[in-house]
């Protein structure tokens, strides 16, 4: 297994070297500014959407072993190509929410957002059927992928002044949000709850980070309608 995880990233360096662009290093790269640039609230919230939004996913997946074997009733042996199926719900995921998010950030966000929650809720019904079971973690790994590219362009648009940093810690963050999920699940599961609990703490995580996103969305509103009234009252002309 490691084995081919190393040839597929020994690829995937070599692709990555071919074939995107070398673009030129930011210049004038101050680290105080670029921290003063992370105290920004949009950049503040952003960052918590990652942290909450995509750290749903892995209060989820992992369990995934017990909940499919124990409650979905599959056997130890499957759960190879039951994680191929979130592999490739991951893989179509990530390619689909990158594609949407450069025709519409923020609705892209806020899409994938609602619908990873529910389908986190969902899988606390669907666990304990084989084949629903199956769609739903299909769908875990494809709405928790789709989210990804989105949550770190709207980071990096927000954090301007901060590319390299801001860059840098929402990747910090993601990691964050899967070990406090992970944690946060195996503490329900431990309850009368049990393991189908996962599905109730990855949703709710979820549903904070889609909050977190529609405050900002409406911050962002007040904040361009406030610009567009100052813009008007300098263009008066004066009595």
């Amino acid at each position: 297994t490691f084995l081919v995880i190393a040839a597929l990233g020994t690829l995937t360096a070599v692709a990555i070297a071919y074939l995107v662009p070398n673009l030129p290093s930011p210049k004038n790269v101050r680290v105080g500014r670029e921290i003063k640039a992370l105290t920004h609230p949009q950049v503040v919230l952003a960052l918590l959407m990652t942290l909450f939004g995509f750290g749903g996913v892995f209060a989820a997946l992992t369990y995934l072993t017990p909940i499919m074997t124990d409650i979905a009733g599959y056997a130890e042996s499957s759960m190879s190509w039951i994680l191929i199926i979130v592999g490739v719900g991951m893989f179509t995921g990530n390619w689909t929410g990158g594609k949407l998010a450069d025709r519409s950030l923020m609705p892209t966000v806020l899409a994938m957002l609602f619908l990873l929650a529910a389908t986190l809720f969902a899988f606390i019904l669907t666990a304990h059927s084989g084949v629903l079971s199956l769609i739903t973690i299909f769908f875990v790994g494809f709405f928790g992928m789709a989210t990804v590219a989105p949550l770190q362009s709207v980071v990096l648009e927000y954090a301007k002044g901060a590319p390299t940093l801001a860059s840098s810690i929402n990747i910090g963050v993601f990691n964050l949000g899967n070990a406090v999920a992970a944690w946060l699940a195996g503490a329900t599961i431990t309850t009368s709850l049990g393991l189908t609990s996962a599905g109730l703490v990855g949703g709710l995580m979820t549903s904070l980070g889609l909050v977190l996103a529609i405050v900002a969305v409406v911050l962002r509103r007040k904040a361009q309608g406030t610009q567009a009234t100052i813009s008007v009252v300098e263009h008066q002309p004066a009595q």
